[in-house]
């Protein structure tokens, strides 16, 4: 059981660094990957039972083809431009530790949050251009304008950190679709 939880909070704190880590700088680093494959590999070849009833891959046969789903799968989309390599690097991680059930559930659940701020800026940047919301940024300004600044350090800070990096924190909706998997949905 002790080895067990070594596995899952080790998992955990991974993913919680490569989140944090995305969200805040846009990129994950590869030691940090590294040491979360090494972690995980560690654990699957010197105690394969340990992850046997629990959300981790219970084999090293299911722990590499979760990787190599997690590489093959999202290669094509970071060639395209459309996923950063540290997100595609730890779909990777996560497909090792998780195998490949619980790589397309972090998968589906990460996508879904992901889709939440792309398709709402979508809805606003259409909305803005309506009279509608014309007159009530006129009309509110006063009351949305110091709500805002409030927010203001946090923006600039993370924007100092962030450079010219641009994109979605993609991981960051990995690790809590990993969260969700480890916690949650695996146990059901």
């Amino acid at each position: 059981m002790l080895l067990t939880n070594v596995g899952v909070t080790s998992l955990l704190l991974i993913s919680t660094a490569a989140g944090f880590m995305d969200l805040v700088y846009r990129r994950v680093p590869n030691t940090l990957l590294v040491v979360g494959l090494l972690l995980q590999a560690m654990l699957v070849a010197t105690l394969p039972e340990v992850a046997l009833g629990t959300p981790l891959a219970p084999t090293v046969v299911y722990a590499v083809l979760g990787l190599a789903l997690g590489l093959c799968a999202f290669f094509p989309l970071w060639r395209l431009g459309v996923m950063g390599a540290g997100d595609v690097k730890f779909m990777a991680v996560l497909g090792f530790a998780l195998g490949p059930k619980g790589l397309l559930v972090t998968w589906l659940v990460g996508t879904a949050l992901a889709a939440i701020p792309a398709v709402s800026s979508v809805l606003l940047t259409r909305a803005a251009s309506s009279a509608a919301v014309a007159w009530v940024s006129v009309h509110m300004s006063g009351i949305t304008r110091p709500i805002w600044q409030v927010f203001a350090p946090a923006r600039s800070w993370l924007a100092s950190r962030r450079g010219t990096r641009q994109g979605a924190p993609y991981a960051t909706y990995l690790a809590i679709g990993a969260f969700a998997w480890v916690l949650v949905l695996s146990r059901q």
